[in-house]
């Protein structure tokens, strides 16, 4: 998925070096997190445990409107780390009225500001 660049500004300027800022127009939100074996990250399996934790309301949502899942792998924190990961699952919304329509039919789900 390619983001688009709605704004750059120049931040400040330090001995011929020129800090800028990239503004997006997408918005991340969190949706939720599930544990699952590692050994089925990134294959078809994967989807099925998160579309399992998020509903499938949310989880077709998401796949219709072709946003990008964003998920984070960690080592599990209830069962054994070598075997199992935690997964925290966010989505990149395009900032529009889907983005609004989105987040009012969802009102579960946590905007997280990027840095």
């Amino acid at each position: 998925m390619v983001a688009f660049i709605t704004c750059i500004r120049r931040l400040s300027q330090f001995d011929d070096i020129t800090l800028f800022a990239c503004i997006s127009n997408f918005m991340r939100y969190y949706l939720g997190t599930c544990e699952y074996k590692w050994t089925h990250k990134n294959q078809d399996i994967e989807q099925i445990w998160i579309r399992r934790e998020l509903g499938d309301d949310l989880y077709l949502m998401v796949e219709e409107n072709n946003w990008e899942w964003v998920l984070l792998r960690s080592e599990s924190q209830t069962l054994p780390s070598d075997i199992y990961c935690r997964c925290d699952i966010y989505v990149e919304v395009p900032d529009s009225k889907q983005a609004t329509l989105f987040a009012l039919k969802f009102s579960n789900v946590k905007k997280v500001e990027r840095v």
